[in-house]
């Protein structure tokens, strides 16, 4: 604003001048400014920060401020470890052979549900995230055409554990294939697929169909008896002797029996015994020994049977060779030789067999599910004189003889509990 110059309208008083006076300086007044507000802004006063103090301040004074800017924080309590939660599987599953462009494994377990992946041959691998520490029943479907015919399952509680990581393998022979048949013709879908057949529709049995082939009956009742009377514990030894008085009125038996095994079951075995039952008798010796080879039971040795009622005499050499395959098969080699030397013909019969079964439930005794069995006759010259074979492959449906015949099953089956071997 300019400053006003007009003269007084009256005199004005001064006072006078000295050198320790100093003049006052004119007042000048600022007239009001008409300010105008945009909406968003204010009328407050803005706080500028004020300007950096250079002066460091003392000691006392930052003490004082350090107590006074202290601040209270609530407690928090901080685990040591981090709880694990998830673990991650891995599924390596192995399944039955067969080739198909169809084929499926799906891996079920609570409300997860997972497809397997193809890795090679019969190889198939899965992963994924579990809870920890939990439990539910797994269950592994093996399936071809594109999961329409199920081939086999793998069943069992399975618990995820409490490690970070974790392998579950399931292998071939842990399937089940037996109880998926969807025509219900008796045959599994996967043998019907090995086979050719179709295993949705029942096949037509052919004509003339035996129910089994009727084996010697030495072939179960003979030389594979012995292993029956061997007691798991090891090593063993038994001296048996029973003689008791002969009264021909009473059946009675005269025992004597002598077996030494040593800690992995190998040893001899002997026996000599008299059945008698009015008003016949039955004699029985048995010398054989028994040798356990790490993954087989080799029985070799001799036996005799005579019955006294009829005159019958057969003498009997034998090798039998058993093994157990895996959980669910076991095999037998054999070779037995009877010589009938009283009541029959002059000759021998040579029986070889080489069998795979599966054991029977609630018995020690595989059914003969595949392999084959040659039985000669022969003469006292060595003339074979007949001969008869009973074969069948995993994937065939029935036995045959060579003449034509089929039947479901053989008549006899074989020992398969063995307590050396697993």
């Amino acid at each position: 604003a300019e400053q006003n110059t007009a003269a007084p309208a009256g005199p004005i008083a001064t006072a006078p001048i000295t050198s320790d006076t100093a003049p006052s300086p004119p007042v000048v007044e600022t007239p009001p400014l008409d300010i105008v507000l945009d909406e968003n802004e204010t009328t407050e006063p803005i706080n500028e920060a004020p300007a950096e103090s250079t002066t460091e301040p003392a000691a006392a004074d930052v003490n004082e401020e350090e107590n006074n800017s202290s601040v209270s924080f609530p407690d928090f309590v901080v685990p040591d470890t981090f709880e694990q939660t998830l673990t991650r599987i891995e599924f390596d599953i192995t399944v039955p052979a067969f080739q198909s462009n169809a084929l499926q494994v799906k891996l079920l377990w609570g409300e997860k549900e997972l497809n397997a992946a193809w890795v090679i041959d019969e190889s198939w691998a899965v992963s994924d995230d579990f809870p920890t520490e939990t439990e539910d029943q797994l269950i592994v479907t093996f399936s071809d055409g594109n999961g329409e015919i199920t081939l086999g399952s793998f069943e069992t509680a399975f618990n995820t554990g409490d490690s970070t990581t974790a392998t579950f393998q399931v292998s071939a022979d842990q399937f089940d294939t037996t109880q998926w048949d969807s025509d219900n013709d008796g045959i599994s879908n996967l043998g019907e697929l090995i086979t050719g057949t179709d295993p949705l529709v029942a096949e037509l049995e052919p004509e003339g169909l035996l129910e089994a082939f009727n084996l010697p009956r030495f072939f179960i009742l003979r030389p594979g008896s012995n292993e029956p009377l061997i007691p798991a514990q090891r090593p063993y030894q038994e001296q048996t002797e029973e003689n008791p008085t002969r009264d021909p009125r009473f059946p009675y038996t005269i025992l004597t029996r002598v077996i030494e095994l040593d800690e992995s079951g190998t040893g001899t075995y002997f026996e000599d015994s008299e059945s008698y039952e009015p008003p016949s008798s039955t004699f029985e010796d048995r010398v054989a020994t028994r040798t356990n080879t790490g993954d087989s039971i080799i029985w070799a040795g001799t036996y005799s049977y005579f019955f006294a009622g009829s005159g019958w005499r057969e003498d009997a050499e034998f090798t039998i060779e058993s093994r157990i395959l895996d959980a669910v098969t076991h095999s037998q080699d054999a070779v037995i030789e009877f010589l009938c030397t009283a009541g029959c013909t002059d000759g021998s019969t040579r029986m070889s067999y080489s069998l795979i079964g599966t054991p029977v439930p609630d018995s020690s005794r595989c059914n003969a599910i595949a392999g084959s069995v040659t039985i000669d006759r022969i003469l006292r010259d060595g003339t074979v004189t007949s001969t008869v074979n009973y074969t069948k492959e995993l994937e065939d449906r029935y036995w045959a003889n060579g003449n034509g015949e089929l039947a479901r099953s053989l008549q006899y089956g074989f020992w398969c509990d063995y307590a050396d071997i697993q």
